[in-house]
């Protein structure tokens, strides 16, 4: 790979690294939210669909930080 094409994948890591830490900031913000949920709320619906917010949320940060250890493969070859 040139020259040019891996200071591209940088900055495409670069962009993907912003990304995963604000969903970071969002999931902590619903996981806070949840917390600060009454204990019979948390057992409910709504509380339910905190968790799954929080698990997506989760779920996503790991596909992000997948393709950022593909992508600095991709560069160190």
């Amino acid at each position: 790979m040139n020259k040019e094409r891996r200071k591209r994948i940088e900055g495409v890591i670069e962009r993907l690294e912003e990304l995963e830490s604000e969903i970071e900031d969002i999931a902590g913000e619903e996981q806070e939210a949840y917390d600060n949920l009454p204990e019979g709320i948390q057992y409910s619906d709504r509380g339910e669909a905190y968790q799954e917010n929080i698990d997506d949320l989760e779920n996503s940060m790991d596909g992000i930080n997948d393709a950022i250890e593909t992508l600095q493969g991709i560069i160190e070859r």
